[in-house]
C-alpha cells in the first residue's frame, strides 16, 4: 500500500513539476481518474465514505481522539481500617488484629495455648468461615467480603488433651 501511495504522488508530482500546464495536470486526473477512485475506496473506512476523518484516510493512519478523565475522591478506595481485639478465658489469653480492606479483611490471632480448630460467624451467628490448625499460636485468617463489627471468632483451644471453645467477639 505505501508503494502504490508512494508511486501515485510520484506520477501526480512528475506531472506538476515537469513545467506543465495545469491542463496538462487535469489531463493527467481525468485519465488516471478511475485509478484514483478505486484508490480511496479500497483505503476508505468501513461503513465511510473516501476521506471520511472519522477513520483512515489515504495515508492509513488512524484518527485519534484523546479523552482524558478527572479523578474524583469516589474513584480512590477507601483507607484500611485496623481494630485490635483481645479476651481471656480460662484456656488462653486471645488477641485479634484486624485489618478491614472493605473488600476482604485479614485478622492475626495470637493465642497463649495452641489453637486447633476457628470458627467466623456472621451477626446472626451463622458459621461464615473456619478453618483446621495443627495446635498454632499464631495464625492469620483472609476473608472474603466486607467486616461487620459484631462478628465473631470462635477458638477451639487445645489444653489438656481437651478441646475448649473460647469466644472473641469482634466489636
Amino acid at each position: 500500500m505505501r508503494i502504490g501511495l508512494t508511486l501515485l504522488f510520484f506520477l501526480i508530482g512528475e506531472v506538476a513539476f515537469a513545467g506543465e500546464s495545469l491542463n496538462d495536470l487535469k489531463t493527467f486526473y481525468s485519465l488516471h481518474a478511475s485509478m484514483f477512485r478505486e484508490f480511496l475506496q479500497i483505503n476508505a473506512p468501513e461503513g465511510g465514505q473516501p476521506g471520511d476523518s472519522a477513520g483512515q484516510g489515504v495515508t492509513g493512519h488512524k484518527k485519534i481522539n484523546k479523552t482524558t478523565s478527572v479523578k474524583t475522591k469516589d474513584d480512590t478506595p477507601p483507607a484500611p481500617e485496623t481494630f485490635n481485639f483481645t479476651d481471656k478465658s480460662a484456656w488462653a489469653d486471645m488477641t485479634a488484629n484486624l485489618t478491614n480492606f472493605h473488600s476482604h479483611f485479614l485478622i492475626k490471632i495470637e493465642s497463649s495455648s495452641p489453637v486447633e480448630k476457628w470458627i467466623l460467624k456472621d451477626l446472626t451467628n451463622t458459621e461464615i468461615d473456619s478453618g483446621s490448625l495443627n495446635n498454632a499460636y499464631t495464625f492469620v485468617v483472609d476473608h472474603p467480603g466486607e467486616f461487620k463489627k459484631g462478628m465473631s471468632l470462635t477458638l477451639m483451644i487445645y489444653k489438656d488433651g481437651l478441646q475448649y471453645p473460647s469466644l472473641l467477639k469482634l466489636q
